[in-house]
């Protein structure tokens, strides 16, 4: 039964006795772009009211039906008078959170805004809560699927019909497509696969009918599986060829492989193996040592044929390699074992070991195995092992056990060493001695060496004695020597000798000049040796005047200088002082004959050698003693420089390059006197001219 909503307004007008009717919109959108009078089940009415007079913030729009009514606030938009707002009508409970006014299908819903006592207006909506009629479906393929439906009616007149697709049971989350027209066709599909549709009617206030009865259409399988990309081929063990690949995709479904086979590359002679239903074959009727060559081609439901996939080839021989019967053991230091064999074949090999006897190849089933390619292994022994080798080929063919050889390891330590001596040299070394072991299989003693109580191997040596150099004067020092042999067993011994370090002695040894030496010459270099990080000066005495410097030492004690030499006798002192202050002295005296005079003006730093010649003509004496100057070059590079400039000194072939430095330092400050003194004297003369000048004016 219709239900009529009444809607009335009574304006009284009190100054001039009428009433302003105000515009009354009514929209199915927010932007007010769609008018509408026909709403359904939960719709939004949006509505806007116009009087051409802005009076307030905000009015309200009474909303009636035959059950009551609902107040909607209406906001001023700042427009002149212009106002909007909005509500919900329905069929179910009202919605708090909404202005809602329950209504029942096929009544009307009144409104009455109010905007002053001179203005005012009214509107009517209708209510559609009915579902479009159900339409029916029909699809074929053609160029895609194409679907047509009757046409649906609904009172409120019919808006557009939405398309669903889904491969089994269609749901709302199926929609793919909405139109305004009765057909459609759907080219987003794949071939050889069904797929199911069903279509919606929506009318123009938004209901929205019930789907249509399902049909399906099925797409012909005209596409062909992909090609397999990644074929490989294998020689097995026992004469066999296996083949793998990955499943290519396809539309459909897979049926079956097809794999193709030729002794040639170009497939000349070709025959195929049919309907391999899964991705890999095993191809076991074939010939030793011959190359066999393949591609597979995938065959779908439909009878569609992917391209040949990849070529491969390969080859297997049935043969085992030949049993290894020359495995060797040999014991290796610190518990070691080394097992070596030989054979021609091109091989990988399994290496067995076990702490029971191996007797067959049957033995070997449950061990674990190392697997190497080199003819060689080594094994750390913790007891006695039986060791056997199986050899396998490229094919995994696999030979017969090898020959069984068996380690026992050598864990016997070495017998102790005895009467270990030690001695405090005066010239900071301390002296060991021992007797030897007496085991046959010695390989060399261990020196432990203890400081402040910290105890760990100081070194080895293969030698029944041993000198520390490396000691500071006046520290206690321990010592423990133990024998080690071959297999790196080490005797257990424990007895210490200890001993404070003594440096009340430093070394000093000149190798040139020999004493007593005839020369001719202005300078001597003087070598020699003595203690590392010493300092070793050279002085003669000529007429007087004492000439002092000091020479170079290099990390070794080897030391190079020179001295100048005047005429007659000169006694060359040669001093040394080493770091605990200890001092040494020597003495060469060397007979001299000048060939012509010289002048030779010396500094204290042989680094700089710092040196003016103003006439020599000597020998090279430097090379009076290659060996030693070869060996002191070799020892300790970096003073090879400081070396020639010592034996271009002593030759006086050349001024070292650094001393040019100092004369063109000396020259320019020369010059810059001399022309400062001439500018001084011509400023006082003008200055004088000037003056008399200026008594003249």
């Amino acid at each position: 039964m219709k239900k009529y909503f009444i809607i009335l307004l009574l304006v009284l007008f009190v100054s001039v006795g009428y009433s302003l009717e105000a515009s009354v919109n009514i929209y199915e959108d927010s932007q007010n772009s769609i008018p509408s009078n026909v709403f359904g089940n939960g719709s939004l009415v949006y509505l806007t009211a116009y009087n051409g007079v802005s009076c307030c913030s905000s009015v309200n729009a009474e909303v009636y039906n035959i059950d009551g009514k609902i107040n909607v606030t209406l906001i001023d938009t700042k427009n002149n008078g212009f106002y909007k707002g909005s509500f919900v009508v329905g069929s179910d409970a009202t919605n708090d959170s909404l202005d809602y006014i329950h209504s029942e299908d096929n009544g009307t819903v009144g409104i009455f805004i109010l905007f002053t006592q001179l203005s005012n207006g009214t509107a009517e909506i209708n209510i559609d809560y009915g579902k479009p009629d159900v339409v029916n479906v029909t699809g074929t393929f053609q160029n895609g699927i194409l679907l047509n439906w009757t046409t649906s009616f609904d009172k409120s007149g019919i808006y557009r019909y939405l398309i669903y697709r889904s491969e089994n049971n269609i749901t709302d989350s199926d929609l793919i497509y909405s139109s305004k027209d009765t057909s459609f066709r759907d080219k987003n599909v794949i071939d050889g696969k069904r797929y199911y549709y069903s279509v919606k009617a929506v009318d123009s206030v938004g209901n929205k009918g019930d789907f249509s009865e399902a049909i399906y259409v099925d797409t012909p399988d005209v596409s062909p599986p992909n090609e397999i990309n990644d074929l490989f081929a294998k020689g097995i063990s026992g004469g066999r060829i296996v083949l793998n690949w990955s499943k290519p995709y396809e539309n459909t479904q897979l049926d079956y492989y097809l794999v193709y086979r030729s002794i040639s590359s170009n497939f000349s002679n070709v025959s195929y193996y049919s309907n391999i239903s899964s991705e890999g074959f095993l191809d076991q009727n074939i010939s030793d040592n011959v190359v066999y060559y393949y591609f597979v081609i995938s065959v779908d439901r439909s009878g569609n044929s992917a391209k040949m996939s990849n070529l491969v080839y390969a080859s297997s021989d049935a043969t085992a390699p030949k049993r290894i019967d020359n495995l060797a053991a040999y014991l290796g230091y610190n518990g070691t074992v080394k097992l070596s064999w030989k054979t021609d074949c091109n091989c990988s090999f399994r290496v067995y070991k076990s702490v029971f006897p191996i007797n067959s190849i049957k033995d070997l089933e449950g061990l674990s195995f190392v697997e190497t390619k080199e003819m060689n292994y080594s094994d750390k022994l913790s007891s006695s092992y039986y060791y056997a080798v199986v050899a396998f080929d490229e094919f995994m063919n696999s030979a017969n056990i090898s020959n069984i050889v068996k380690a026992d390891p050598d864990l016997i330590a070495p017998s102790s060493v005895k009467e270990l001596n030690i001695v405090s040299d005066s010239n900071k070394k301390i002296i060991l001695s021992w007797q030897p072991s007496s085991s046959i299989d010695l390989d060399y003693y261990a020196v432990y060496r203890s400081v402040n109580g910290s105890v760990q191997i100081y070194t080895t040596t293969n030698k029944t004695e041993y000198v520390d150099y490396s000691v500071s004067n006046g520290q206690l020092y321990y010592y423990l020597i133990r024998a080690v042999d071959k297999f790196g067993n080490e005797d257990n011994n424990t007895n210490f000798v200890n001993a404070t370090a003594i440096d009340a002695y430093v070394m000093l040894e000149i190798s040139y000049p020999a004493n007593n030496s005839q020369l001719s010459q202005d300078r001597v270099a003087v070598i020699g040796k003595t203690d590392s990080d010493s300092i070793v000066k050279i002085k003669n005495v000529i007429n007087g005047s004492v000439f002092e410097s000091d020479a170079i030492v290099d990390k070794n004690g080897l030391f190079i200088g020179y001295a100048p030499l005047g005429d007659g006798f000169n006694g060359i002192e040669v001093s040394t002082r080493d770091v605990s202050g200890n001092e040494q002295k020597e003495y060469v005296l060397l007979n001299n004959k000048f060939l012509q005079t010289s002048h030779v003006s010396l500094d204290s730093s042989l680094e700089n050698l710092k040196v003016v010649v103003y006439n020599s003509t000597v020998n090279n004496t430097i090379s009076a003693d290659p060996a030693v100057i070869t060996e002191l070059a070799r020892t300790d590079p970096n003073i090879v420089n400081e070396k020639n400039n010592i034996e271009n000194y002593i030759t006086g072939n050349t001024v070292p390059a650094d001393l040019s430095i100092p004369f063109i330092v000396i020259f320019a400050v020369i010059l810059s006197i001399a022309c400062f003194v001439v500018y001084k004297k011509f400023l006082k003369d003008k200055v004088l001219y000037n003056g008399i000048k200026k008594v003249t004016i």
